[in-house]
């Protein structure tokens, strides 16, 4: 699949039918990390053992995809379920943004954020991600941002915590450090690409409605702006998606506005690895009244895939006019389970199997 675009079959359907309205956040680190999707609206006392709610968690073993229903998870994931596995792809740590817990769902020692952070109009898609710094995992850093009070959310601080998951069994999370930009954030859309020296990481966040783009390094020492750039267009505050292409040469931006012909946005920028920079802003008009989207990036780092709610796009990131290779894959097709739940197209990501 080096040059050839992501195939689009029913595995893909399923993640775009469960994300229709159980949206996940996503982080750019190697994909085995990546093993398994947490979704759902809770399980725990509220859910019977044989409902059909609960949680749903998506695994990925040597290609296959397996879903398990399970009831006994009690958090609820809704739009910020994330996970983290280790080497062999066994899963390891998860969080909804509320509270840490590793893989016998036992919580992290201080990993409740409920004094600040717990109420449930903060689990927001792509608020927190994870990101290993060492082979061990024995230190992996955990970032989240913190959100206004009044409508509408945006983003405020940034902090920084590190974890050991294998700290007198439960795991344990260090106190952080709070990263302030004094700006109004877009909500959510936090996302990071391993820095070109194999260690460090670049996170990227931007200003609501404005120019600009804050590139953050993070390191076993360090959790610092090292630059805030100004682009030629503004980063629409809507919901969407971020994400960098496999390869980490392209930062993209999904911006839906949402209202009556409101018209939504796709931002490609190229990115350097080594210095954290990123230039050559592309914004692309791709419709209007989504109510939701996201994207998802081919193996090969070539073709992008919009979700644009109804209809899902495909995109050459290689061609000169990368506007002008706008192509419809798919289309939704009416289909409603229930007679309630639209399985329409919002929140993307590439699996280990290299489907979308």
């Amino acid at each position: 699949m080096n040059n050839a675009p992501a195939r689009i079959s029913y595995a893909m359907k399923v993640v775009f039918i469960l994300c229709s309205f159980l949206c996940i956040s996503f982080n750019s680190h190697a994909q085995f990390h990546d093993n398994h999707w947490l979704l759902g609206y809770a399980g725990g006392e509220i859910s019977e053992p044989d409902d059909s709610f609960g949680i749903s968690i998506l695994s990925f073993y040597e290609g296959d995809l397996t879903i398990e229903n399970n009831q006994s998870i009690d958090l609820e994931f809704d739009g910020a379920g994330n996970s983290f596995s280790d080497f062999a792809g066994n899963l390891l740590l998860f969080s909804n943004g509320l509270e840490i817990r590793n893989r016998d769902d036992v919580q992290l020692i201080n990993g409740d954020f409920n004094g600040s952070f717990g109420d449930p109009e903060s689990i927001i898609t792509q608020s927190f991600v994870f990101l290993p710094h060492s082979e061990d995992l024995l230190d992996i850093s955990f970032v989240r941002m913190l959100y206004t009070e009044d409508l509408p959310r945006l983003g405020g601080d940034v902090e920084h915590f590190r974890i050991n998951p294998y700290f007198e069994d439960n795991g344990v999370l260090y106190d952080g450090t709070r990263l302030s930009v004094l700006d109004s954030l877009a909500t959510g859309e936090l996302t990071a690409c391993r820095h070109a020296n194999g260690r460090d990481w670049w996170l990227l966040f931007s200003k609501a409605n404005q120019q600009m783009i804050y590139t953050v390094l993070i390191s076993p020492t360090e959790f610092e702006v090292r630059d805030s750039i100004e682009m030629d267009f503004p980063m629409y505050n809507g919901l969407g998606q971020s994400l960098f292409s496999p390869d980490g040469n392209r930062y993209i931006r999904v911006n839906l506005i949402g209202g009556i012909n409101a018209d939504d946005y796709l931002d490609v920028f190229d990115f350097d690895r080594c210095t954290g920079m990123v230039s050559n802003q592309r914004q692309i008009n791709i419709g209007a009244n989504a109510s939701a989207g996201g994207a998802a990036i081919s193996p090969s780092s070539r073709y992008l895939y919009v979700s644009h709610y109804n209809h899902i796009y495909q995109y050459d990131l290689l061609a000169a006019d990368i506007s002008e290779t706008k192509d419809t894959v798919a289309t939704y097709d009416g289909y409603i389970e229930w007679n309630f739940f639209h399985s329409r197209y919002i929140q993307a990501q590439l699996a280990t199997d290299g489907i979308i």
